[in-house]
């Protein structure tokens, strides 16, 4: 597995594995923003409707898809163009690289504002670590939608 050359990918495949972990990252990171918020805050979520949580995802998610893609166009393209040119193709790689790059961007960026513990680092460890699953799943889902098997 460590130089696994039995996958190839193309550039068009690239370019749409880069889009949808554009969108694919925008919205679960909408998600877990608003899931963590609820975990914080119950006695919001006891007096709002599943319509207003489809709404405040779409609005959510309209911030964190571009932001999700500067950090997959700045940080994400040239680490996975690395991996590749060194053979290390597996999804394992991809995953990790997607968690690990996630994780470190959101430990030491400014997390989201409305999170009452995001002030403190057990608060920015806590948001980090969900945001590496972000990551990580954006990853997996990345490198499905980029490589074939070459037979």
């Amino acid at each position: 597995m460590a130089n696994d050359g039995r996958y190839r990918m193309s550039v068009l495949r690239v370019e749409l594995a880069l889009f949808i972990g554009a969108l694919l990252g925008g919205l679960l990171s909408a998600v877990a923003l608003l899931c963590s918020n609820a975990w914080l805050h119950p006695e919001i979520t006891a007096t709002t409707h599943w319509w207003q949580w489809v709404g405040q995802t779409m609005f959510v998610m309209l911030f964190s898809t571009p932001i999700f893609a500067i950090g997959l166009a700045i940080l994400g393209a040239p680490s996975w163009h690395l991996l590749h040119r060194f053979g290390l193709r597996s999804w394992v790689y991809l995953t990790l690289l997607g968690a690990t790059l996630t994780a470190i961007t959101n430990a030491f960026g400014s997390g989201p504002p409305m999170l009452a513990n995001n002030a403190t680092w057990n608060g920015r460890i806590e948001w980090a670590m969900l945001m590496g699953v972000v990551g990580g799943i954006t990853g997996l889902v990345m490198w499905l939608s980029a490589y074939r098997r070459s037979d």
